[in-house]
């Protein structure tokens, strides 16, 4: 069913009190003379410039507006205050009105996948309730009450109101019973007494078969006692293997933990994946550790915004600090870290300047 949008005829034009950017959905117009008193409905921002907006108000509080930005095909542009901002409608009002015209269903209120009923063609109708009803060659299904008369009717799945006086008729092609209250057939009860007479034979037959099943059953119940025991006592075993792993390794957490998973003091070489610094860490007794941790260059080694990490020697890692804006990098052997930053020997960065930062 199309969204219901409200209208006012004497909304006056007025303008934005502030600057918005491209997603403020809270807007603040000089003032809302004549706006509708319900929402939603549609002003437009800039119309007729190149940053014309329609948006629809959800809420207002006075000035203040509650909007939803670039609807029906506009795009969300920032605007200055004193843009102009007016009531009004735009397509979508005329291609819904077209929509409900051709539409059949999910209209006038009938709800989603309700039909309009008509007159010339063929439709299934469902939950209707039919006055007096004349109804001619119908298929029907649901519950049938009242003094409606059928004839010549297929009716399928329905429900009686009332009780069937057959009037001496009998009721035919009945199907065997399923159900507790469905009617029986002659050959179906029939056919019920001889398997009752047959099956008081097959008792006796299994009540002697029954006696000799007890004397097994005594004898297999001994047998499962035994069975229950090597169970539980290998259920012990497999629970003291699982808590001795499940001490060890801890799985993937938000944080250290500071106790294992049983909440007993933490095992050296028990290990942990830190899920907010994507790390695999070991207890190594006394804290938690990287894995590996030895191979990597620690982040303490960055003090400010653009220090680089340049080798100073074989296997060792320095820093070098952010140089003056405009400086390049060039090779220096005589400095610790083998480069510095120099002025540049051109306008900026020119190709002699990326052949000292390679060291030629």
């Amino acid at each position: 069913m199309a969204v219901s949008r409200y209208y006012s005829s004497v909304a006056r034009r007025t303008t934005l009190t502030s600057d918005i950017n491209a997603s403020a959905t809270s807007v603040v117009v000089a003032a809302a003379t004549g706006f509708p008193s319900l929402t939603p409905y549609t002003l437009i921002i800039d119309q007729d410039t190149v940053n014309e907006e329609i948006v629809e108000v959800t809420s207002r509080s006075g000035t203040t507006l509650t909007v939803t930005r670039g609807v029906d095909g506009t795009t969300g542009v920032s605007h200055t205050a004193g843009a102009q901002v007016e009531h009004g409608v735009s397509g979508r009002d005329f291609s819904e009105s077209r929509q409900h015209e051709d539409a059949s269903e999910n209209v006038h209120g009938t709800g989603s996948g309700s039909a309009v009923v008509g007159t010339t063609d063929t439709q299934t109708l469902t939950n209707k309730t039919l006055t007096s009803p004349t109804i001619n060659a119908a298929t029907l299904s649901g519950t049938l009450s009242g003094g409606a008369t059928l004839s010549g009717q297929t009716i399928t799945s329905a429900t009686l109101g009332g009780d069937l006086a057959a009037g001496s008729n009998k009721i035919t092609g009945l199907a065997d019973p399923a159900s507790a209250q469905d009617a029986s057939t002659k050959a179906y009860v029939d056919s019920v007494i001889a398997t009752g007479a047959s099956n008081a034979a097959a008792a006796a037959t299994s009540a002697t078969a029954a006696a000799t099943s007890a004397t097994a059953a005594a004898t297999s119940a001994t047998a499962a006692a035994s069975s229950a025991t090597a169970a539980a006592s290998s259920a012990t075993s497999a629970e003291a293997s699982y808590d001795s792993f499940d001490d060890r390794y801890l799985g993937a957490k938000s944080s250290d933990p500071s106790v294992d998973n049983d909440g007993d003091a933490l095992v050296t070489g028990a290990l942990v994946f830190n899920t907010t610094s994507n790390e695999m860490k070991v207890w190594n007794g006394s804290a938690w550790q990287l894995v590996d941790s030895s191979s990597g260059i620690a982040e303490t080694l960055i003090d400010a915004k653009g220090d680089l990490i340049v080798g100073s020697a074989d296997n060792t890692a320095a820093r070098l600090a952010v140089g003056t804006d405009g400086f390049v990098l060039t090779a220096d052997s005589a400095e610790a870290t083998g480069v510095k930053w120099s002025a540049s020997t051109g306008g900026g960065a020119g190709l002699q300047d990326i052949f000292f930062l390679m060291g030629a």
